[in-house]
């Protein structure tokens, strides 16, 4: 049974590039009725994306993974997101 590490997340919603903070991948799971697996498989770079969202760990380097993926855009409001968590 796979362990949950309970580390912050953010996910990006690829319709409307809304980030979402969570504080876990089942928190994330949970309000965003996404399988755990796909959230893993994202966050470890296996998959893109999953179910319209991309996900990626909480860390030094977020801001400029985002905006290699995304832009500045984005990434101005993922640095926003984490400077107020």
């Amino acid at each position: 049974f796979p362990v949950t590490i309970k580390k912050p997340l953010i996910a990006i919603d690829l319709d409307s590039f809304k980030v979402l903070w969570f504080e876990s991948q089942s928190e994330a799971s949970r309000q965003l009725g996404v399988v755990l697996p796909h959230i893993n498989n994202v966050v470890k770079g296996r998959k893109n994306k999953t179910h319209g969202y991309w996900f990626c760990y909480v860390d030094e380097n977020t801001v400029e993974k985002t905006r290699e993926k995304f832009g500045d855009d984005i990434a101005s409001k993922v640095e926003k997101l984490i400077g107020e968590s």
